[in-house]
């Protein structure tokens, strides 16, 4: 994996952070290759509960494309930005937390919220993602997307 996203570990949380804090984490090609790499690090570690996707620097969590390297892969079935087409098989979330300290209680309580799943043998199971621009009402649902 490059040196611009780290995987890490942390009891059953894995980490992917985006470390370009110069680009605000923007990603170019190369990121790109390396987050799809370390979505499939998750995807075949049988210990990791919950992946967690951060940003380094403190400053941004990710800028978006990399407009000055104007080298994504549009059309790879992953995604242009790595692995933005595929669905997890198991929970998955953006850390949008501003600075490290921020950070490190959210991912404490991803791998709380991890090892409870394991210690009471409960399943996590990716929440459904509710369409973009849906209203968050009482009167929406699925169907009526």
């Amino acid at each position: 994996m490059s040196g611009e996203v780290r995987y890490e570990r942390t009891a059953a949380a894995a980490v992917l952070t985006i470390d370009r804090p110069a680009r605000r984490n923007a990603v170019d090609g190369a990121t790109a290759k390396a987050l799809r790499r370390g979505f499939e690090q998750f995807e075949a570690d049988g210990e990791a509960r919950v992946l967690v996707l951060a940003g380094a620097g403190g400053e941004a969590f990710c800028a978006g494309a990399d407009l000055k390297a104007l080298d994504l892969d549009v059309d790879d079935a992953g995604g242009p930005m790595g692995f933005s087409r595929l669905t997890p098989s198991k929970p998955a979330i953006a850390s949008f937390a501003a600075s490290t300290a921020c950070a490190v209680p959210s991912l404490s309580a991803c791998t709380k919220a991890a090892n409870s799943s394991i210690e009471s043998d409960a399943t996590l199971a990716p929440a459904p993602l509710s369409p973009p621009l849906a209203r968050r009402t009482a009167s929406w649902s699925p169907s009526r997307s």
